[in-house]
Protein backbone atom coordinates (compact mmCIF):
# COMPACT_ATOMS: atom_id res chain seq x y z
CA UNK A 1 0.00 0.00 0.00
CA UNK A 2 1.65 4.03 -0.64
CA UNK A 3 1.13 5.80 2.30
CA UNK A 4 1.95 9.60 2.69
CA UNK A 5 3.07 10.79 6.91
CA UNK A 6 2.07 14.28 7.49
CA UNK A 7 4.02 16.29 10.17
CA UNK A 8 2.82 19.70 9.49
CA UNK A 9 2.81 20.84 12.97
CA UNK A 10 6.36 19.83 14.73
CA UNK A 11 9.55 21.54 14.61
CA UNK A 12 13.21 20.46 15.98
CA UNK A 13 12.56 17.79 18.93
CA UNK A 14 8.84 18.05 19.30
CA UNK A 15 7.71 14.81 19.42
CA UNK A 16 10.54 13.38 17.42
CA UNK A 17 11.43 10.38 19.28
CA UNK A 18 7.54 9.30 19.15
CA UNK A 19 7.32 10.23 15.52
CA UNK A 20 10.43 8.70 14.68
CA UNK A 21 9.09 5.14 15.84
CA UNK A 22 5.67 5.51 14.04
CA UNK A 23 7.50 6.50 10.87
CA UNK A 24 9.35 3.50 11.27
CA UNK A 25 6.37 1.19 11.62
CA UNK A 26 4.05 2.81 8.84
CA UNK A 27 7.16 2.25 6.30
CA UNK A 28 7.56 -1.34 7.08
CA UNK A 29 3.59 -1.80 6.74
CA UNK A 30 3.83 0.24 3.56
CA UNK A 31 6.33 -1.90 2.16
CA UNK A 32 9.80 -1.08 0.72
CA UNK A 33 9.44 2.56 -1.30
CA UNK A 34 5.47 2.90 -0.47
CA UNK A 35 6.02 5.38 2.54
CA UNK A 36 6.19 9.21 1.72
CA UNK A 37 7.03 11.64 4.46
CA UNK A 38 5.88 14.97 4.93
CA UNK A 39 7.96 17.61 7.91
CA UNK A 40 9.76 20.32 8.17
CA UNK A 41 13.17 20.17 7.50
CA UNK A 42 13.81 21.08 11.38
CA UNK A 43 12.21 18.08 12.43
CA UNK A 44 13.48 15.83 10.18
CA UNK A 45 16.95 14.84 11.44
CA UNK A 46 15.51 14.58 15.13
CA UNK A 47 13.00 11.36 13.55
CA UNK A 48 16.39 9.15 12.90
CA UNK A 49 15.75 7.61 10.18
CA UNK A 50 17.04 8.59 7.28
CA UNK A 51 18.62 4.74 7.40
CA UNK A 52 15.19 4.14 6.00
CA UNK A 53 16.28 6.18 2.55
CA UNK A 54 12.47 7.53 2.45
CA UNK A 55 11.22 10.14 -0.34
CA UNK A 56 11.12 13.36 2.22
CA UNK A 57 9.29 16.52 0.78
CA UNK A 58 9.82 19.10 3.06
CA UNK A 59 7.22 21.57 4.23
CA UNK A 60 7.51 25.21 5.79
CA UNK A 61 6.35 24.70 10.37
CA UNK A 62 6.18 27.58 12.11
CA UNK A 63 7.86 28.06 15.45
CA UNK A 64 6.39 27.57 18.89
CA UNK A 65 5.15 31.00 19.87
CA UNK A 66 3.91 32.11 16.40
CA UNK A 67 0.21 32.75 16.31
CA UNK A 68 -1.75 30.18 15.51
CA UNK A 69 -3.72 31.63 13.05
CA UNK A 70 -1.15 31.67 11.24
CA UNK A 71 -0.19 28.03 11.95
CA UNK A 72 -3.48 27.01 10.98
CA UNK A 73 -4.06 28.43 7.61
CA UNK A 74 0.14 27.28 6.80
CA UNK A 75 -1.26 23.97 7.41
CA UNK A 76 -4.50 23.95 5.55
CA UNK A 77 -2.71 25.21 2.68
CA UNK A 78 -0.24 22.73 2.49
CA UNK A 79 -1.87 19.71 3.55
CA UNK A 80 -4.60 20.43 1.60
CA UNK A 81 -2.70 20.38 -1.51
CA UNK A 82 -1.55 17.14 -0.93
CA UNK A 83 -4.92 15.76 0.11
CA UNK A 84 -6.11 16.66 -3.44
CA UNK A 85 -2.61 15.53 -5.90
CA UNK A 86 -1.72 12.50 -3.44
CA UNK A 87 -2.16 9.02 -5.78
CA UNK A 88 -1.63 7.03 -2.44
CA UNK A 89 -3.68 4.49 -0.66
CA UNK A 90 -3.07 6.44 2.40
CA UNK A 91 -3.04 9.82 3.76
CA UNK A 92 -2.01 9.87 7.85
CA UNK A 93 -1.88 12.73 9.90
CA UNK A 94 0.91 12.27 12.49
CA UNK A 95 -0.91 15.57 14.05
CA UNK A 96 -3.09 18.36 13.28
CA UNK A 97 -4.75 21.49 14.72
CA UNK A 98 -8.59 20.90 15.29
CA UNK A 99 -9.55 23.99 13.18
CA UNK A 100 -7.69 22.00 9.98
CA UNK A 101 -8.97 18.88 11.09
CA UNK A 102 -12.43 20.65 10.82
CA UNK A 103 -12.42 22.36 7.36
CA UNK A 104 -10.64 18.93 5.72
CA UNK A 105 -13.49 17.06 6.85
CA UNK A 106 -16.52 19.59 5.60
CA UNK A 107 -14.14 19.02 2.24
CA UNK A 108 -14.09 15.46 2.52
CA UNK A 109 -16.69 14.43 0.07
CA UNK A 110 -16.31 17.38 -2.36
CA UNK A 111 -13.06 17.99 -3.00
CA UNK A 112 -11.41 14.87 -2.34
CA UNK A 113 -11.83 11.02 -1.35
CA UNK A 114 -8.41 10.18 0.39
CA UNK A 115 -8.77 7.72 2.82
CA UNK A 116 -7.08 9.53 5.97
CA UNK A 117 -6.44 8.48 9.58
CA UNK A 118 -5.49 11.30 12.00
CA UNK A 119 -3.75 10.69 15.25
CA UNK A 120 -5.14 12.39 17.99
CA UNK A 121 -3.38 13.75 20.91
CA UNK A 122 -3.40 16.22 24.20
CA UNK A 123 -5.28 18.91 21.83
CA UNK A 124 -8.74 16.56 22.96
CA UNK A 125 -8.35 17.70 26.03
CA UNK A 126 -9.83 21.03 25.46
CA UNK A 127 -13.49 18.65 25.03
CA UNK A 128 -13.37 18.93 28.63
CA UNK A 129 -10.92 22.63 29.87
CA UNK A 130 -12.98 24.97 31.13
CA UNK A 131 -13.17 28.48 28.87
CA UNK A 132 -15.15 30.29 26.02
CA UNK A 133 -16.67 27.27 24.27
CA UNK A 134 -18.92 28.96 22.26
CA UNK A 135 -16.22 31.81 21.35
CA UNK A 136 -15.22 31.49 17.90
CA UNK A 137 -11.71 32.65 18.65
CA UNK A 138 -11.09 29.96 21.80
CA UNK A 139 -8.98 27.08 21.46
CA UNK A 140 -12.12 24.79 23.50
CA UNK A 141 -14.16 26.15 20.61
CA UNK A 142 -12.93 24.19 17.39
CA UNK A 143 -12.17 21.60 19.42
CA UNK A 144 -15.79 20.89 20.45
CA UNK A 145 -17.24 21.42 16.89
CA UNK A 146 -14.10 19.11 15.57
CA UNK A 147 -15.10 16.61 17.48
CA UNK A 148 -19.09 17.05 16.90
CA UNK A 149 -19.23 16.76 13.37
CA UNK A 150 -19.74 13.22 11.86
CA UNK A 151 -16.82 12.00 9.87
CA UNK A 152 -16.90 10.71 6.27
CA UNK A 153 -16.46 7.23 5.55
CA UNK A 154 -12.94 8.32 4.60
CA UNK A 155 -11.79 9.16 7.90
CA UNK A 156 -10.77 7.57 11.04
CA UNK A 157 -9.08 8.85 13.89
CA UNK A 158 -6.82 6.95 16.16
CA UNK A 159 -6.27 8.29 20.06
CA UNK A 160 -3.44 6.72 22.09
CA UNK A 161 -5.04 4.87 24.48
CA UNK A 162 -8.34 2.88 25.74
CA UNK A 163 -9.05 5.33 28.34
CA UNK A 164 -8.75 7.97 26.08
CA UNK A 165 -11.13 6.13 23.58
CA UNK A 166 -13.85 5.35 26.77
CA UNK A 167 -13.27 9.26 27.23
CA UNK A 168 -13.87 10.22 24.10
CA UNK A 169 -17.09 8.15 23.10
CA UNK A 170 -19.67 10.75 24.55
CA UNK A 171 -17.74 13.89 22.52
CA UNK A 172 -17.96 12.69 19.27
CA UNK A 173 -20.39 11.61 16.87
CA UNK A 174 -18.36 9.19 14.72
CA UNK A 175 -17.35 5.61 15.02
CA UNK A 176 -14.31 5.33 13.25
CA UNK A 177 -12.06 5.93 16.12
CA UNK A 178 -9.71 3.47 16.72
CA UNK A 179 -7.37 3.13 19.97
CA UNK A 180 -3.69 1.81 19.90
CA UNK A 181 -1.52 2.09 23.30
CA UNK A 182 2.19 4.34 22.65
CA UNK A 183 5.23 2.80 21.50
CA UNK A 184 8.44 2.38 22.86
CA UNK A 185 11.41 0.43 22.27
CA UNK A 186 15.45 0.23 23.87
CA UNK A 187 13.53 -1.25 27.07
CA UNK A 188 15.94 -1.88 29.76
CA UNK A 189 15.75 -5.59 31.49
CA UNK A 190 17.58 -4.70 34.59
CA UNK A 191 16.69 -2.04 37.34
CA UNK A 192 20.10 -1.54 39.48
CA UNK A 193 18.56 1.10 41.80
CA UNK A 194 17.14 -0.47 45.27
CA UNK A 195 15.74 2.04 47.64
CA UNK A 196 17.24 2.71 50.62
CA UNK A 197 16.17 4.91 53.94
CA UNK A 198 16.97 8.47 52.90
CA UNK A 199 18.72 7.77 50.27
CA UNK A 200 16.74 7.60 47.57
CA UNK A 201 16.31 9.98 44.21
CA UNK A 202 12.43 11.09 43.81
CA UNK A 203 12.04 12.74 40.00
CA UNK A 204 9.50 14.47 38.36
CA UNK A 205 9.65 13.07 34.88
CA UNK A 206 9.33 15.21 31.45
CA UNK A 207 8.22 18.86 31.29
CA UNK A 208 7.42 20.25 35.28
CA UNK A 209 4.84 22.52 34.98
CA UNK A 210 2.26 24.25 37.13
CA UNK A 211 -0.76 22.94 35.21
CA UNK A 212 0.85 19.56 35.87
CA UNK A 213 0.96 19.57 39.62
CA UNK A 214 5.08 21.08 39.55
CA UNK A 215 3.94 22.57 42.65
CA UNK A 216 3.22 19.55 44.59
CA UNK A 217 6.53 18.23 44.14
CA UNK A 218 8.12 20.91 45.54
CA UNK A 219 5.95 20.88 48.17
CA UNK A 220 7.05 17.02 48.61
CA UNK A 221 10.73 18.07 48.16
CA UNK A 222 10.00 20.64 51.05
CA UNK A 223 8.15 18.11 53.41
CA UNK A 224 11.13 15.94 53.51
CA UNK A 225 13.58 16.21 56.45
CA UNK A 226 16.47 18.03 56.30
CA UNK A 227 18.76 15.11 57.49
CA UNK A 228 17.41 13.50 54.57
CA UNK A 229 20.13 12.42 51.46
CA UNK A 230 17.48 11.66 49.35
CA UNK A 231 17.72 13.91 46.06
CA UNK A 232 14.46 15.61 44.05
CA UNK A 233 15.38 16.25 40.15
CA UNK A 234 13.47 17.54 37.41
CA UNK A 235 14.13 15.74 34.31
CA UNK A 236 12.93 17.79 31.62
CA UNK A 237 11.88 21.63 31.48
CA UNK A 238 9.78 23.34 33.85
CA UNK A 239 7.73 27.16 34.32
CA UNK A 240 8.26 26.91 37.76
CA UNK A 241 9.57 30.27 39.61
CA UNK A 242 13.21 29.24 40.37
CA UNK A 243 12.88 31.27 43.72
CA UNK A 244 10.08 29.16 44.66
CA UNK A 245 12.00 25.75 44.10
CA UNK A 246 13.27 23.76 46.95
CA UNK A 247 17.17 24.20 47.35
CA UNK A 248 17.39 20.23 47.29
CA UNK A 249 16.08 20.12 43.88
CA UNK A 250 18.30 19.55 41.13
CA UNK A 251 17.84 21.53 37.69
CA UNK A 252 19.07 20.01 34.77
CA UNK A 253 17.66 22.77 32.26
CA UNK A 254 16.74 26.60 32.19
CA UNK A 255 12.90 27.29 32.29
CA UNK A 256 10.69 25.91 29.32
CA UNK A 257 14.15 24.40 27.61
CA UNK A 258 13.88 20.66 26.84
CA UNK A 259 17.23 18.64 27.73
CA UNK A 260 18.96 16.54 25.16
CA UNK A 261 17.72 13.29 25.29
CA UNK A 262 21.37 11.41 26.32
CA UNK A 263 21.16 13.76 29.17
CA UNK A 264 17.30 12.77 29.86
CA UNK A 265 18.10 8.85 29.53
CA UNK A 266 21.08 9.25 31.63
CA UNK A 267 19.41 10.56 34.28
CA UNK A 268 16.86 8.31 34.37
CA UNK A 269 19.33 5.22 34.91
CA UNK A 270 20.01 6.71 38.66
CA UNK A 271 16.10 6.97 39.44
CA UNK A 272 14.47 5.81 42.23
CA UNK A 273 11.10 6.72 42.18
CA UNK A 274 8.80 8.35 39.33
CA UNK A 275 6.42 10.92 40.52
CA UNK A 276 3.52 12.35 38.23
CA UNK A 277 1.43 14.65 40.75
CA UNK A 278 -0.89 15.02 37.73
CA UNK A 279 -3.95 16.59 38.70
CA UNK A 280 -6.85 14.01 38.73
CA UNK A 281 -8.56 16.17 35.86
CA UNK A 282 -6.64 16.04 33.76
CA UNK A 283 -4.79 13.08 30.92
CA UNK A 284 -8.70 12.43 30.50
CA UNK A 285 -7.48 12.50 26.61
CA UNK A 286 -4.13 12.71 26.25
CA UNK A 287 -1.42 10.13 26.88
CA UNK A 288 1.83 10.61 28.93
CA UNK A 289 4.80 9.93 27.26
CA UNK A 290 6.80 10.34 30.34
CA UNK A 291 4.94 7.65 32.38
CA UNK A 292 6.39 5.19 29.40
CA UNK A 293 10.09 6.19 29.95
CA UNK A 294 9.12 5.25 33.75
CA UNK A 295 8.30 1.80 31.91
CA UNK A 296 11.14 1.76 30.26
CA UNK A 297 13.64 2.22 33.01
CA UNK A 298 11.79 -0.09 35.19
CA UNK A 299 10.58 2.75 37.82
CA UNK A 300 8.28 2.24 40.36
CA UNK A 301 5.60 5.18 40.05
CA UNK A 302 3.98 7.71 42.63
CA UNK A 303 1.03 9.25 40.73
CA UNK A 304 -2.26 11.49 41.51
CA UNK A 305 -5.13 9.21 40.28
CA UNK A 306 -6.39 10.21 36.86
CA UNK A 307 -7.75 7.94 33.76
CA UNK A 308 -4.56 7.65 31.85
CA UNK A 309 -2.70 6.22 34.40
CA UNK A 310 -5.39 4.10 36.18
CA UNK A 311 -5.85 2.24 33.01
CA UNK A 312 -2.13 1.50 32.97
CA UNK A 313 -2.47 0.26 36.47
CA UNK A 314 -5.73 -1.64 35.50
CA UNK A 315 -3.45 -3.75 33.29
CA UNK A 316 0.02 -4.04 35.06
CA UNK A 317 -1.24 -4.71 38.28
CA UNK A 318 1.46 -3.43 41.25
CA UNK A 319 3.46 -0.96 39.36
CA UNK A 320 3.77 1.81 41.90
CA UNK A 321 1.76 3.88 44.39
CA UNK A 322 -1.79 5.46 43.47
CA UNK A 323 -2.59 8.41 45.44
CA UNK A 324 -5.92 10.26 46.06
CA UNK A 325 -4.79 14.01 46.42
CA UNK A 326 -1.75 16.17 46.65
CA UNK A 327 -1.94 15.41 50.89
CA UNK A 328 -1.58 11.30 50.07
CA UNK A 329 1.29 11.90 47.51
CA UNK A 330 3.45 14.09 49.91
CA UNK A 331 2.72 11.70 52.47
CA UNK A 332 3.32 8.77 50.56
CA UNK A 333 6.64 10.24 49.75
CA UNK A 334 7.52 10.83 52.90
CA UNK A 335 6.76 7.34 54.25
CA UNK A 336 8.94 6.00 51.43
CA UNK A 337 11.62 8.13 52.07
CA UNK A 338 12.28 7.13 56.46
CA UNK A 339 10.77 3.11 55.17
CA UNK A 340 10.97 1.92 51.69
CA UNK A 341 9.48 -1.34 51.05
CA UNK A 342 12.24 -3.37 49.27
CA UNK A 343 9.97 -6.40 48.69
CA UNK A 344 7.14 -4.37 47.08
CA UNK A 345 9.96 -2.71 44.87
CA UNK A 346 11.53 -5.89 43.74
CA UNK A 347 7.74 -7.04 42.79
CA UNK A 348 7.00 -3.39 41.24
CA UNK A 349 9.99 -3.51 38.86
CA UNK A 350 8.94 -7.54 38.10
CA UNK A 351 5.36 -6.14 36.73
CA UNK A 352 7.10 -2.98 35.26
CA UNK A 353 9.14 -5.45 33.03
CA UNK A 354 5.96 -7.85 32.21
CA UNK A 355 4.23 -4.36 30.98
CA UNK A 356 6.67 -3.18 28.14
CA UNK A 357 5.34 -5.85 26.43
CA UNK A 358 2.22 -3.59 26.20
CA UNK A 359 4.15 -0.80 24.61
CA UNK A 360 6.52 -2.53 22.70
CA UNK A 361 7.08 -1.47 18.69
CA UNK A 362 6.17 -4.92 18.00
CA UNK A 363 2.79 -4.95 19.98
CA UNK A 364 1.88 -1.38 18.73
CA UNK A 365 2.49 -2.32 14.61
CA UNK A 366 0.24 -5.27 15.24
CA UNK A 367 -2.50 -3.16 16.40
CA UNK A 368 -1.78 -0.97 13.60
CA UNK A 369 -1.86 -3.15 11.12
CA UNK A 370 -5.36 -4.60 12.07
CA UNK A 371 -6.81 -0.54 11.83
CA UNK A 372 -5.06 -0.24 8.60
CA UNK A 373 -6.62 -3.11 7.13
CA UNK A 374 -9.94 -2.43 8.36
CA UNK A 375 -9.67 1.21 7.17
CA UNK A 376 -8.81 0.31 3.81
CA UNK A 377 -11.25 -2.49 3.58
Amino acid sequence: MKIELIEANMTGLQHAYPNGVYTRIFSKLAGEGNLTLHCSPEHYPNLNVEDLNLPVQFLKVLKPGTKRIKKFFLEYKQTMKILRESDSDLIIFLSSFPNVQFFHTLAAKKFYNKKVIIMTHGEAEGLVLPGRRWKFWSYPFWITLCYKLKLPNNISRIVLGESILNNMKPFCNSKQIYFIDQPRDNFKTENSIAPRPKQNVFAFIGNCLYKKGGESFVKAANAVSNDSGSKFIIIGAYDLDESNIASRITLLSKPHEMIPRKLFNESLESVTYACFPYPSDTYKFTASGAVLDAVIYLKPIIYIKNDYFDGIFKDAGDIGYRCENETEFIETIKRLNETPDLVRYSKQVENLRNLQNKFSVENVEKQLEIILNSVLD
